[in-house]
């Protein structure tokens, strides 16, 4: 039996890059991603200098902008001369565009460009010229979804349900976090000056930024980092004491990558912050909702071999349980997804946001412990990782006063209500056809084996919508000015 992924909702695994107005062209609601090499060989030698030329003297005045602007930031950051730096530092980013090259230089025609896309895509509302896109991760141009990712999810789930059943895991979990708060964080000629716990007093319910603070918080956040790997640890591997990746009881589920996918599963669309006064937009590449991925393997390694390295490898009966099929791998995959899908609609519901409540609840509806569903990818949110729900759950003192300070952005806890500031803070918020969702959400589907799933079909047809090239990944300007890579951050 193999499985299959039935797309519940945009999601978006990304690959790290990012594309910027000198990547792409947006034309009639599509995104045509142009690579320098192409520009190049569109131009003479004259035009080509002219083209070389734009590319510096912007780049140039991009990078002094914000310069200036950062050393403005540090004297005040909300001072007449700090906005009107980032003001004009905006327009001329939002003026450093392909688009700019064909409208106001004349250098190559926008059916010339078009021509030479590596490939395009088609673009939900609310992009423009200028914005910042986060590709979906490719490969030889086909974008696909990692079998990582899907196991990390997984992974989350059993740890979930591990540290919801078993009381010494919580006792250990709970000791270890106490434990850290006494700890020297600082230490001045061998004495202790601020332990972690005055690091929490210091960064927590920060409404403002406060720059002096943040080697505070980055030490805050591997401190607790440290600990929720030991928790893996303790949960998955059969070395404790010394902990082995060759040891961890994961190993022995093999999770694929999907099946290459083509254009017509992808749309390009923009994500917000959900309850925030500054309200950046992000965009990215998106698969469909409703459409069907094939996965090339989702199985346990062969069930004799499996029981002879269990036991070699001295796992305990727990862990010899969980392997013993995929259905307990897969109620704990329902067991958390049914919990994380009770925090977010009691979250929406809190905040009127019927229409998202409405399309959780049709996913709920659609969890069950062998057809169970999964968030993967971007904006998952604190709760979707590690076990941040399980200690909210079981734990709510230390939930709300150590482990939401200890996150990488500012944090507000829980009972703060004034301006809406609380923690989370904030959701993600993607606009697909008109409507507002939630990212990440799909289900794991089995597909008999004796018959040949007519998605599999669909799905390789579709990959002739995209032009095949021995180059992968986004595209790089570095090539033209090596000044321009100032400008992609």
């Amino acid at each position: 039996m193999g499985y299959k992924l039935k797309i519940l909702s945009p999601v978006h695994v990304g690959c790290g890059d990012k594309y910027t107005g000198l990547n792409f062209i947006l034309d009639d609601k599509r995104v045509y991603v142009v690579e320098p090499e192409a520009i190049i060989n569109l131009l003479d030698d004259e035009k080509n200098l002219k083209f070389a030329q734009w590319l510096d003297v912007n780049s140039n005045e991009i990078a002094r902008l914000d310069q200036a602007r950062r050393n403005k930031k540090r004297e005040n950051p909300r001072s007449e001369d700090t906005r009107a730096l980032s003001n004009e530092l905006r327009k001329k980013k939002r003026d450093f565009t392909l688009t700019t090259l064909v409208n106001e230089k004349k250098l190559v025609t926008l059916e010339q460009l078009k021509s030479k896309a590596v490939y395009s895509i088609s673009a939900q509302d609310g992009i423009f010229k200028d914005s910042e896109i986060s590709p979906f991760i490719r490969q030889t141009r086909l974008t696909y979804i990692p079998g990582t990712e899907l196991k990390g999810a997984i992974r989350t789930s059993i740890l979930y349900c591990a540290l919801q059943d078993d009381e010494s895991l919580q006792n250990w979990l709970q000791h270890s976090i106490e434990s850290m708060l006494e700890e020297a964080a600082e230490k001045q000629r061998g004495q202790v000056v601020a332990t972690f716990r005055d690091y929490i007093s210091s960064v927590k319910n920060q409404k403002r930024p406060d720059l002096r603070k943040k080697n505070k918080k980055n030490k805050l956040v591997e401190r607790v980092k440290k600990i929720e790997s030991q928790f893996q640890d303790k949960v998955l591997n059969s070395k404790i004491d010394m902990p082995d990746a060759k040891y961890d009881v994961m190993k022995f589920l093999q999770v694929g990558d999907s099946a290459l996918l083509g254009l017509s599963d992808m749309a390009v669309a923009k994500t917000e912050p959900f309850k925030m006064s500054n309200r950046f937009p992000i965009v990215c590449e998106y698969l469909r909702p409703d459409i069907t991925v094939p996965l090339t393997s989702f199985k346990l390694d062969d069930e004799r071999s499996r029981d002879t390295k269990l036991d070699k490898m001295q796992f305990t009966a727990r862990h010899k349980q969980l392997m013993t099929g995929l259905d307990s791998i897969l109620a704990c995959c329902h067991r958390f997804a049914a919990d994380l899908l009770e925090e977010e609609i009691a979250y929406f519901t809190k905040h009127d946001k019927a229409n998202i409540v409405e399309h959780l609840r049709k996913i709920q509806r659609l969890n069950t412990p062998d057809v169970p569903v999964l968030r993967i990818g971007k904006d998952e949110g604190y709760t979707s990782l590690t076990v941040g729900l399980a200690v909210k759950k079981l734990m709510p003192d230390l939930y709300e006063n150590v482990l939401i300070h200890a996150t990488k952005n500012k944090s507000y806890d829980s009972s703060i209500t004034r301006d809406n500031y609380y923690f989370p803070k904030s959701r993600k918020i993607v606009h697909w056809n008109g409507k507002e969702m939630t990212a990440g959400w799909v289900q794991l589907i089995p597909v008999s084996s004796k018959t040949q799933d007519p998605e599999i079909e669909a799905s390789a047809k579709d990959k002739k919508d995209m032009p095949q090239t021995k180059q992968s990944g986004p595209v790089d300007l570095s090539g033209l000015a090596v000044k321009f890579n100032k400008t992609r951050r």
